[in-house]
């Protein structure tokens, strides 16, 4: 029998070598210093991957690393191929799915076959993370803060110890855990891979984006509102095809504390996220899931969400209630100013004035939009810093979309404007008229004094 087991696994011992690329089978050669020429024991090769992976983890983690791969290239007949089983086997884990992971996690966490610690488990994930070589783990930082929240969130209904079974249903009901893990061993055993399948993007979930930041604005690494694992979380709520790069657009470290410099930034950028730091502490925004436009009615579609980093990572979708998604307007007398996600006049899901630094989340018990709680930590709250990133690649306008976002109301109807004089009204935009062109994109005249109620709501 046992004949029979070792011929077996000489015959699949290749099986999941070919899943790696020829530059892949160089990388993994080069850390076991294997050479075509020259066999050597198995000992020695998993001695060189040590040295390597003691780069990445501490010492009781990269042994237990080692005595798993030693356990499962365990060759007696084959020596002379101990290098391509401990190859084959490496390219198991990080190329052989779910399954595969699901065996490595367990086995190697627990080799006695004893019940996981989901301590342990949270722990490993941890380190995993530190493991990717991602611009976004670089500029968002890892803290101490943001992984426990994540992985709080991720494991909120999981036994304190798993079996097997147990394990597995985790990682089915959190995707990103396999992900993550994926993307750390692969990066550990082959350098920097890309997030992003070029022939794929926008059709299969992304686990971190890429990052487009203009070089005029030199942001510091860690300087973000967000850590990388709310990141990780926010992406992967995120419609597909807006997954794979987030866009830099806003923030109060940058461009300051003006509202016309936010809308400037933001006007017809595609859909995004916006993130508020109250002087509270609390995290919350939302993710507007089209172009913001100023408008006197509501925009945007059911796929946009609010959200809450801190105290606890949680999103809420649209409801059937309504359609008052996203809302952006300013320079109003009788409308409200300011740019704001669900609910109704004055009681918004999530609301920041024109008048730059306060906002307001009235939403008691629910809103009606999100089906949100309150997301401050009093209903109104003091801006401490704001971010907006564009996610997704940015739209393309076409040459009359351009001319419009460039041209002031001013501009376009002088008539109307010198009737406004006549009767001794103010021009609403002139204090917006600045040097950023894009800042004084106004609604039309018509919309500016319409009588339409945005916030048309069929009950209390």
């Amino acid at each position: 029998m046992g004949q029979t087991e070792t011929k077996s696994q000489s015959d699949n011992e290749k099986e999941y070598l070919d899943l790696l690329s020829s530059a892949e089978v160089t990388q993994l050669k080069k850390l076991l210093c294997i050479t075509d020429n020259k066999s050597q024991n198995i000992k020695v090769y998993l001695e060189n991957l040590k040295a390597h992976l003691l780069k990445f983890f501490t010492p009781s983690r990269t042994d237990q690393l080692i005595s798993f791969l030693s356990t499962h290239c365990a060759i007696t007949a084959a020596e002379n191929d101990c290098g391509v089983a401990l190859m084959n086997e490496i390219a198991k884990i990080t190329k052989g799915g779910q399954s595969q992971i699901i065996e490595f996690v367990y086995q190697m966490l627990s080799p006695c076959e004893d019940d996981l610690p989901l301590s342990d488990l949270k722990l490993f994930c941890e380190e995993a993370l530190q493991c990717i070589d991602h611009d976004a783990i670089k500029r968002f930082g890892i803290t101490a803060e943001s992984n426990e929240r994540l992985f709080r969130k991720l494991t909120l209904n999981s036994s304190e110890h798993l079996d097997v079974v147990k394990l597995q249903k985790l990682f089915e009901e959190s995707p990103v855990l396999v992900e993550l893990l994926l993307h750390a061993c692969q990066n550990v055993f082959f350098g920097k891979t890309s997030f992003v399948n070029q022939e794929l993007k926008g059709s299969v979930p992304v686990l971190l984006p890429e990052l487009e930041i203009p070089a005029k604005f030199n942001i510091a690494p860690e300087s973000s509102i967000l850590g990388a694992a709310d990141v990780l979380f926010l992406n992967g709520n995120l419609p597909l095809p807006q997954q794979h790069k987030w866009r830099f657009l806003f923030s109060t470290s940058f461009q300051g504390e003006s509202f016309s410099k936010l809308c400037a930034e933001i006007l017809n950028k595609g859909p995004v996220v916006i993130i508020v730091r109250e002087a509270a502490g609390n995290i919350f925004g939302g993710y507007v899931s089209s172009s913001l436009v100023y408008s006197s009615q509501f925009q945007g579609t059911a796929a946009s969400f609010l959200f809450t980093v801190k105290p606890e990572l949680e999103t809420f979708n649209t409801t059937t209630y309504n359609d008052h998604y996203a809302y952006l307007n300013i320079g109003q007398e009788t409308m409200p100013n300011g740019l704001g996600m669900g609910g109704q006049h004055d009681y918004f899901g999530f609301w920041l004035s024109s008048d730059f630094g306060k906002g307001h989340s009235k939403a008691k018990p629910k809103c009606t939009t999100y089906a949100s709680p309150q997301l401050s930590s009093e209903d109104t709250f003091n801006i401490d810093a704001l971010e907006v990133w564009g996610v997704g690649d940015e739209p393309v306008l076409d040459d009359e979309e351009e001319e419009e976002i460039g041209t002031s109301v001013i501009d376009k109807h002088p008539d109307a404007v010198a009737i406004l004089r006549v009767a001794g009204k103010e021009r609403v935009s002139e204090g917006l008229r600045d040097n950023e062109a894009s800042a004084s994109s106004m609604p039309d005249m018509v919309q500016l004094h319409a009588t339409h109620d945005p916030m048309n709501y069929p009950g209390p």
